[in-house]
């Protein structure tokens, strides 16, 4: 007997350690707690916690961060091999959970790839945990680690990472369970129309 077979529709998620960008983090920590103290929670999928409103990158002081996730998510778009190059621009936002703090899953609608970027991560504070997005196959029952079964797969992220993923895939942050506040960045790309061709 021969046989073969194909793996079919793979998902993609990337890990960029930015380790330039640790010298900077202490004082952009310092900026975002003096600003949730001056503005109200936007309101999101956070509990327990803050979300600013989507200015981060309007800040100069967040410039450094502006310039390397522009570097890691062309990257991505070059490794997703799309028809055409793509523009896209960005739009990012702090997320902080306190003690007892969590993320519900959710999505990012438009966004073909986000990301997220951890500034301060106390140990037990929450992994960033993706759901299979395959629709319905968690109906058939089948749990496991093997191909045609759901999953569930989380990912303990450190200070300076920068997490990319397909917007469309559900994600989640388990509870924080340090007495520490967790703070991430979110970021959000979305495509500019473009009519060049790949070089």
């Amino acid at each position: 007997m021969k046989s073969e077979y194909y793996d079919l529709f793979p998902t993609r998620v990337w890990v960029f350690y930015l380790e330039e960008l640790l010298p900077l983090l202490d004082g952009w920590e310092g900026l975002i707690l003096s600003w949730r103290q001056s503005e109200g929670s936007r309101g999101s999928s956070n509990r327990y916690g803050w979300t600013s409103d989507k200015t981060v990158f309007e800040k100069d002081a967040f410039g450094a961060l502006s310039e390397a996730a522009e570097q890691c998510f062309a990257l991505a778009y070059e490794q997703m091999k799309l028809l055409n190059t793509p523009c896209f621009r960005k739009e990012a936002w702090v997320n902080l959970q306190d003690a007892g703090g969590f993320n519900h899953f959710h999505t990012h609608g438009e966004s073909p790839l986000s990301g997220a970027f951890y500034l301060r991560v106390p140990e037990e504070s929450g992994d960033i945990i993706f759901r299979d997005p395959r629709l319905g196959i968690n109906l058939a029952g089948m749990k496991g680690d093997g191909a045609n079964c759901f999953s569930v797969t989380s990912h303990t992220p450190r200070r300076g990472e920068l997490v990319i993923f397909p917007g469309w895939l559900e994600h989640a942050v388990d509870v924080n369970m340090s007495p520490m506040a967790r703070i991430s960045i979110a970021i959000n790309t979305y495509l500019v129309k473009t009519d060049r061709p790949l070089a």
